[in-house]
């Protein structure tokens, strides 16, 4: 009976051993699919915090390329004026106006946005092709849309209707003031007790069928001019510099057809007072033409040679 009862406790231990030894695996087994089921869970929510950066930088960029879109707004605007101004018809001075401002709103795009600034990187590339020769008027469309199509893309489309709505206009009344709009301008001088002085003179002749209204802006540089008359100092081209116009509370000219008008630039006094060895190194001269009566059409910013033609 003791041998038997023996054996059967032996055999009864063995099952209770082989039963615990089954329990610990499983319960191994679950402690392992509990880990690998943390760390899939683990991974998937570093996932969605990724995502989440990312479009969070991707929308911060987003909205510095809108900026740099409206800091060159002002810019993009003014070239036509410089462009349809020249002389030749086509403008260096634009070309590498454009170029260099868009490189400078690039970099500041580059250096703030944590991700590829991909509309300005593609507008960039647009202004270096436009720009690699002097600006001219078909350069000017080739802009306004490259403009339009990188603005929209970033959420400035109101400033790229403004740029390309007014354009085409532009051009047309240009165009048609080619032949008969004709101006330049004369620097003179006279003697005074303190050396001289020197100023410059506009004329602007009408040969249209129609009469116009004609507002002036423009700059110039000069040198030797006595302290209490000295301008801006432009480092660049050693000289002082004056600037005139260019706000609508400027006055106007109306010119018939088959007249002209002849004024003198708006610079300080009239004129500038220099001492005898005084002189004006550069002159800018602007000249903006309309159809009158003025603010109902576009204007026109005609070429001013200098000397009558």
């Amino acid at each position: 009976m003791l041998s038997l009862s023996r054996g059967r406790w032996i055999r009864a231990r063995c099952a209770c051993l082989l039963a615990c030894a089954a329990l610990s695996a499983c319960q191994g087994g679950d402690g392992q699919r509990t880990e690998a089921e943390s760390s899939g869970a683990k991974t998937g929510s570093d996932q969605s915090q990724a995502q989440s950066t990312d479009a969070r930088q991707v929308a911060e960029c987003r909205t510095r390329q809108k900026h740099a879109a409206g800091h060159l707004h002002g810019h993009v605007y003014s070239i036509p004026d410089t462009v349809t101004s020249a002389p030749s018809g086509s403008s260096r001075e634009a070309s590498a106006h454009l170029r260099h401002e868009t490189a400078r709103a690039l970099a500041r795009v580059q250096r703030d946005c944590q991700v590829s600034p991909n509309s300005m990187l593609r507008f960039a590339s647009d202004i270096r092709e436009i720009t690699a020769t002097p600006m001219d008027r078909p350069s000017l469309v080739r802009l306004a849309r490259a403009y339009e199509e990188r603005t929209q893309a970033v959420g400035g489309q109101w400033r790229a209707r403004e740029v390309l709505g007014d354009l085409p206009a532009k051009l047309a009344l240009c165009r048609s003031y080619d032949k008969g709009i004709r101006a330049w301008y004369d620097v003179r001088s006279g003697d005074a007790a303190y050396g001289k002085n020197m100023w410059v003179d506009w004329t602007l002749r009408n040969e249209t069928r129609q009469t116009v209204v004609v507002y002036q802006d423009g700059a110039l540089w000069a040198r030797d001019v006595l302290p209490a008359y000295r301008g801006e100092w432009d480092p660049e081209r050693q000289a002082w510099l004056y600037t005139w116009g260019g706000s609508s509370a400027d006055p106007q000219s109306r010119v018939q057809p088959g007249k002209q008008v002849s004024l003198r630039a708006n610079v300080v006094i009239g004129h500038l007072p220099m001492r005898s060895d005084g002189k004006i190194v550069r002159v800018r001269p602007g000249l903006h033409v309309t159809p009158a009566p003025a603010g109902r059409h576009p204007t026109c910013a005609v070429p001013v040679r200098r000397g009558e033609p």
